[in-house]
Parts: C-alpha cells; sequence; structure tokens
C-alpha cells in the first residue's frame, strides 16, 4: 500500500518541524530524532489475554498490543521511524499498523494535531474521502489522559479501494501513529479485530 509509505513520510517531515516549534531548520541546528535502540521484538505468552491472542512488546517502542495468534508482525524502520505491520499473510488487504517516531522534545497536543491535518492532506485527490475526523482520548492504566487526533479515509490504489482508520497520539517524547486499513469490501468483516486490538494497545511512557 505504497500511499501509506508516502503518508508516513510526509507526516515524518511535519513532527520534525513541530519539534523545533515549526522553525526553519538550518545546518547550525538540525532537527536530531532520539535515537532507537533497536531490541528485538518478541511475541509473548500474555496470561490475561484470550488463548486466541498474542501480545507483541518490545521495550524500544515503549508499548505493547495484542494481536490474533494466526497474524503475525513485520518491523521495519530506522531511527527516524519504526513501522511494526500486524496481519493474517503479506497478501490480505488488510493489516493494523504502528508508526513510532521519536522527537528530541515533548509533542504537544497542537503538533498532534498538525500532523493529522497533514494526513488529511494525502486524501484531497479526486473520489477520496475523509470523515469522522475528531479528537481521540487515550487513557492510560494509571489514570492519565493524552489528547490525539483520529480520522478515516476513503481512497482507492491499484484499483482497489481501500478505507483506513487512523490514530495519532503522543506521549513525552514519541508520537504514535496507530491505524486500520482494509479493502473496503472486507473493512467492516475485520472491524472488530483491529477495535479489539486498538483496545489493548497499551503506551507504556
Amino acid at each position: 500500500m505504497k500511499k501509506l509509505v508516502t503518508i508516513s513520510s510526509t507526516l515524518l517531515g511535519v513532527v520534525f518541524l513541530a519539534g523545533c516549534g515549526q522553525q526553519p531548520v538550518s545546518q547550525t541546528q538540525p532537527v536530531v530524532p532520539a535515537p532507537v535502540a533497536q531490541q528485538p521484538a518478541q511475541p509473548v505468552t500474555n496470561k490475561q489475554a484470550n488463548s486466541n491472542q498474542k501480545t507483541f512488546q518490545d521495550a524500544s517502542l515503549n508499548y505493547t498490543i495484542n494481536y490474533p495468534s494466526d497474524w503475525s508482525f513485520k518491523k521495519d524502520g530506522n531511527a527516524d521511524m519504526i513501522t511494526v505491520s500486524f496481519s493474517p499473510s503479506s497478501s490480505t488487504p488488510f493489516s493494523v499498523d504502528i508508526d513510532s517516531i521519536p522527537t528530541s522534545v515533548a509533542i504537544t497536543e497542537k503538533e498532534v494535531i498538525d500532523f493529522v491535518a497533514a494526513a488529511k492532506q494525502e486524501y484531497s485527490n479526486p473520489g477520496e474521502k475523509v470523515y469522522d475526523a475528531k479528537e481521540f482520548i487515550y487513557t492510560a492504566d494509571d489514570g492519565s489522559i493524552s489528547k490525539g487526533q483520529q480520522l478515516k479515509a476513503d481512497y482507492t490504489e491499484n484499483g482497489t479501494k481501500y478505507r483506513v482508520w487512523y490514530i495519532a497520539v503522543a506521549k513525552d517524547k514519541t508520537l504514535q501513529a496507530w491505524r486500520y486499513v482494509s479493502s473496503v469490501d472486507e473493512y467492516d468483516k475485520n472491524y472488530d479485530i483491529a477495535l479489539g486490538m486498538l483496545n489493548s494497545w497499551k503506551i507504556l511512557k
């Protein structure tokens, strides 16, 4: 799904500009993302989860999430952004993906709004549609709240109509972008799986 790759690259620039207060980047004051320790991700058994689920956890990404036991995940990226994609197989028309984008300074609510506004612009081509753009509230286990943004959009790529549910929330110096993307025909069929994964998503810090 090449369009999502393009969007992620565009949004990466938005986060970097936000991290320096929307000021131009000069050669003497470069925006440097926080280094990411490349530690192996491991699926582990979650005793509190359904027996048909596994739990993904990676200390370098600061989150955990449950996913179906017959799915697999792929981790890709670099120090600027790490993407973890969960799906039944590489050929399926749906997946749940999480982009983790570290910065050198804490990310504000306004910068999350700008991040999602940039995503919205990427779906402005003829025949594409954005809807349900609104605030997203993430509540941590300790009761603390982080205000994020979300949207849904329809688009066409290589003759296939897709629908994406996109959520962005910041926690200190990392912006986490969760998304469920599926062919429109399969979206409702697999929605409950995606929602269950979203509800199990725990941002650790």
